[in-house]
């Protein structure tokens, strides 16, 4: 439903866009089907099979705009690599809560480019939702590393550059051949470094397979085309901040799906972000 851009009121681009948010929300739950399998080869397949059911939206664009949209899946696989890498030296807790600062650095963004440079509201708003995040983390906080968390941090800042390349370039280049474009050169990015690395890139049974293949319709194809088909309307801020919901839709999930019971806590922290982003 994302692959060509029908004009919207802003009322459907939000709805669209926190359908984007419930889809990508599902990639915690799905990413336990392809246990065993390593995140940096989940990533690529997700992207490269997304890549591949887009390919009929292949246009030819301008060299600016065809640099622009190579640049923008660089970032994206830069933020699953540098994300993903922090995993494995921080806590979930710490990692999820710092690569959640991506509003924070799209602002910045737009205030230096001078791109939708955020309003108090803007901020104010983040604050709260920022704060809805951190009141949903009571424990994990302790048992960090200086390198996991200053990785998830550098995840956090690539996945703000990829939306604001993607705000200015979906201006003028439509989102089927925007996100093949995206998604092929984050996967080419991430078959490189999983070459270099010594990574398998090959899933080894039919779970791991039904995995990947779900990530790359739902988290991929319909949360992170979803999000670059909002940019089209709305600032990459304003985009970044929806993300927010991620972890309270994986929590829903979870619980919908794994039995897995969100705390008092959580439920209250969920509360503060929503009230975030009624004031963004």
């Amino acid at each position: 439903m994302f692959w060509h851009d029908v004009p919207k009121g802003r009322s459907a681009v939000t709805v669209l866009l926190l359908a984007a948010v419930l889809a990508a929300s599902s990639g915690a739950v799905l990413v336990r089907l392809a246990h065993g399998l390593p995140p940096l080869t989940v990533a690529f397949w997700r992207t490269g099979l997304a890549a591949g059911a887009l390919l009929p939206s292949w246009r030819s664009v301008g060299r600016k705009d065809k640099g622009l949209a190579g640049l923008a899946g660089l970032a994206l696989a830069c933020h699953f690599w540098t994300w993903f890498a922090s995993l494995q030296r921080t806590t979930v807790l710490r990692s999820t809560l710092l690569v959640s600062s991506t509003p924070i650095w799209a602002g910045l963004i737009g205030c230096i480019t001078g791109q939708d440079v955020p309003g108090r509201r803007f901020w104010f708003g983040v604050g709260i939702a920022t704060a809805g995040v951190w009141c949903s983390a009571t424990t994990g906080l302790t048992g960090g590393d200086f390198l996991g968390d200053l990785l998830a941090l550098l995840g956090a800042m690539f996945c703000a550059i990829y939306l604001s390349i993607g705000r200015d370039v979906r201006q003028r280049v439509g989102i089927g051949c925007y996100g093949t474009r995206i998604c092929g050169s984050c996967a080419t990015c991430l078959a490189i470094v999983a070459v270099v690395t010594g990574t398998p890139l090959w899933p080894t049974c039919a779970r791991q397979w039904l995995a990947v293949c779900a990530l790359a319709a739902g988290p991929q194809l319909t949360g992170h085309i979803g999000f670059n088909f909002a940019l089209h309307h709305l600032p990459a801020s304003t985009v970044a901040a929806a993300g927010l919901l991620e972890p309270l839709g994986a929590t829903l999930l979870a619980a919908l799906l794994l039995g897995e019971v969100p705390t008092s806590n959580q439920i209250f922290g969920a509360v503060i972000v929503v009230a975030g982003l009624a004031v963004i």
